[in-house]
């Protein structure tokens, strides 16, 4: 079984309605998969070719399936939820302005607060989402009216008129409030890694990583290479080292304490 991918499926029938459940796992040495479909699934199961065709193609003896592909995106152009989606009719929860009644759909960028994205930005002094076609802000409290007078539609006309995708940020979310986002960007705006997290998991887009954008692994090298540690020798204000190495798919991951 070394390399494969291994795909189990169950199949349970509820009142003339078959729901079944496809789980994607692989040999621990490899440290392909056993995680949600955007960060688990390899782009190839070995000699098996495609996991997502793979698990598809268990669901061909049924004239009346559904498949389901759902997950936040990872980083974009690499994000196989993204590429799903982008291959459907791309549908969004559209919402009327309460002041013009135009529809639309919730987007970051249409959010507005006093200093947003600079060191003075103050989300607690209000929140508003400014319409695209009136320019009238639109206050939160307005929101779940909003929400129940909503509509799915799509924008897109796709390759298969079957392939239907649905796309929702929590800018929609009746749970997290409007300031509790604005200000988990402000928090995460200056870190890329904490950025990336608000990017997918709140506004549930790809990441698009920036020409010259550093990640903690590069920080961490280039710190490394300029610490002037010599070879052979444990550095000041340690008696001695230990490591531990963690062993994945594409890489040692290894980290070293004095």
């Amino acid at each position: 079984m070394n390399g494969l991918l291994n795909i189990f499926s169950y199949h349970r029938r509820v009142r003339n309605l078959v729901t079944g459940i496809v789980i994607a796992r692989c040999p621990p040495q490899k440290g392909i998969m056993d995680a949600p479909f955007e960060r688990g699934i390899n782009k190839a199961a070995g000699n098996e070719g495609d996991p997502v065709k793979l698990a598809v193609e268990r669901t061909n003896t049924f004239w009346n399936r559904l498949i389901f592909l759902y997950s936040t995106p990872s980083v974009k152009g690499a994000s196989r939820i993204e590429k799903s989606f982008l291959e459907s009719d791309q549908r969004y929860y559209f919402l009327p302005c309460p002041d013009c009644g135009h529809q639309q759909h919730l987007i970051w960028e249409r959010i507005e607060y006093a200093d947003k994205g600079t060191d003075r930005a103050d989300p607690e002094s209000g929140v508003y989402y400014i319409c695209e076609k009136c320019d009238r802000p639109i206050s939160e409290n307005q929101k779940p009216k909003m929400l129940r007078a909503g509509e799915w539609k799509p924008t897109v006309q796709p390759l298969d008129k079957r392939h239907a995708g649905f796309h929702l940020n929590r800018l929609y979310s009746p749970w997290v409030s409007w300031v509790d986002i604005a200000l988990d960007f402000e928090a995460s705006r200056k870190d890329p890694q904490q950025h990336q997290v608000f990017v997918n998991a709140t506004l549930g887009l790809p990441y698009e990583v920036v020409a010259g954008e550093q990640l903690e692994w590069q920080k961490l090298e280039a710190r490394g290479r300029s610490a002037n540690y010599k070879k052979g020798f444990v550095p000041n204000g340690a008696l001695l080292l230990t490591a531990g190495v963690d062993v994945q798919g594409d890489r040692l991951e290894c980290s070293i304490w004095g």
